[in-house]
């Protein structure tokens, strides 16, 4: 596997917890291969390591002690907390070991505790009861969501949308098929950018700029794409288009380095600026209106696996999704960046796309198990999230949420990507093996 975070990768895993091997590969921890060696995920990372094998070795001391520095570099870490809980009770502090696994249970992602030898001492307590019943719980779906249309064609890696007013039609992007499809209201689909049109690699995250009449979208290699070359693997860039010609007017190419980068997806500021993440080196990337090339827009990344981004209407701080670490927000003017305070419980890893709607978050949080589409509801001032609810949750269609657009108090999203319709060799399954991709559509009102 390897040394980077990537989109695909880190969904497979899920923080399928219970598993050592979560711990012992770079998956659940991996940190962006230009991140520092004195970054907290990377140091929890080690010493989780550290802890494992403490704990291979029956030295249950040093498996606490590791895992325990680990917890404290990475507070509130589903893999890291579950390791604790486990470590605690063999150390025999089993209050603090029941203690842990109630706050586990309360997060939203799904463990059996029951196939942990381990706690089995454990099964007669009533608080260890208590979280396998919330554990269970998490298994009813929660439908929120209702169909808004569906595409016939099969395979294509849908990843993001957009929406068109003046047609009131929407736009789908396939990472697969390096294209992009219109939808218009009564579910008629045809190519608005054709496969492969003006260089198009994979087709990622994609933003409207109505004002100017312009058409932005993140354009990545992955191995998934129709045509994949390993000499161009790791080449992103931004596209710039008119919407009214469909005439590519700009390229925005990011010169590749040796671990490579995924442009996942994008924000408009109001000024016009827009803001680029790269889920594989972790950096975040503008193009201003003032130099119209794209430039490094931190120094310092303090982010693993950056995805989705959500800026205020002031234009003045703006919202981030790392997929390994949570929602931190950017002052744009400093380029301070914080981690947005949240209750223990609240687990806001594995988040892709993020949209703000009046004072709420929106996140496609793809990177646990059930995935979910949540709503996070914020103070007045945008600057703590308060409450945690769940729009969409193990439902039918709700396979892998990408991407999504707010439209009148409404929010459409990819329901199922089907990243993970692929054979080990890289051959994508037969259709008959394959869903037809669905859009959904909440209402935020």
């Amino acid at each position: 596997m390897r040394p980077f975070l990537s989109r695909r990768s880190l969904r497979r895993f899920s923080l399928l917890i219970v598993l050592l091997s979560l711990i012992l590969t770079t998956g659940a921890f991996a940190s962006a291969q230009n991140q520092p060696s004195e970054n907290p995920v990377q140091k929890s990372r080690d010493l989780a390591r550290k802890g494992i094998q403490a704990y291979q070795k029956q030295d249950f001391a040093a498996y606490l002690e590791n895992v325990r520095e680990a917890a404290r570099l990475r507070p509130n870490f589903p893999p890291i907390l579950y390791h604790l809980a486990r470590a605690n009770f063999l150390t025999g502090n089993q209050s603090e070991s029941l203690r842990l696994l109630t706050q586990l249970s309360q997060m939203g992602n799904y463990i059996d505790l029951n196939q942990d030898e381990d706690l089995k001492p454990l099964q007669a307590k009533s608080e260890f009861t208590q979280a396998v019943q919330t554990f269970e719980g998490l298994k009813k779906p929660v439908a929120g969501s209702q169909v808004a249309f569906e595409l016939a064609e099969k395979g294509l890696i849908t990843e993001g949308i957009a929406y068109l007013p003046s047609e009131k039609a929407f736009l789908v992007s396939s990472v697969r098929k390096r294209k992009v499809f219109k939808i218009t209201q009564d579910g008629k689909v045809s190519d608005f950018l054709t496969s492969g049109q003006d260089g198009l690699w994979g087709v990622f995250g994609m933003k409207i700029d109505v004002k100017r009449n312009r058409l932005w979208l993140c354009t990545s290699v992955v191995r998934e794409i129709e045509g994949f070359k390993a000499e161009e693997d790791g080449q992103a860039g931004i596209f710039q288009y008119d919407l009214k010609t469909h005439k590519l007017v700009k390229k925005y190419i990011l010169p590749n380095s040796e671990q490579g980068h995924v442009f996942g997806d994008l924000e408009l500021h109001p000024k016009g600026d827009v803001y680029v993440t790269d889920s594989k080196s972790g950096g975040l990337y503008r193009i201003s209106t003032t130099t119209d090339s794209l430039e490094r827009f931190l120094d310092t990344s303090p982010f693993v696996s950056p995805q989705g981004l959500a800026v205020t209407p002031d234009g003045k701080r703006m919202f981030v999704a790392d997929y390994s670490v949570g929602i931190g927000v950017i002052d744009l003017t400093t380029k301070t960046f914080s981690l947005v305070p949240a209750s223990p419980e609240m687990l806001l890893l594995g988040i892709d796309g993020l949209y703000l709607h009046q004072n709420s978050l929106i996140g496609m949080q793809n990177g646990i198990l059930p995935k979910r589409v949540i709503r996070l509801e914020l103070d007045a001032k945008l600057t703590r999230i308060e409450k945690l609810s769940v729009i969409e949750r193990g439902t039918q269609h709700l396979e892998d949420p990408t991407l999504g657009v707010i439209v009148n108090h409404s929010i459409y999203f990819i329901a199922n990507s089907q990243w993970e319709s692929f054979d080990k060799d890289g051959t994508m399954f037969p259709p008959d093996k394959l869903n037809q991709h669905i859009i959904l559509k909440a209402s935020l009102k």
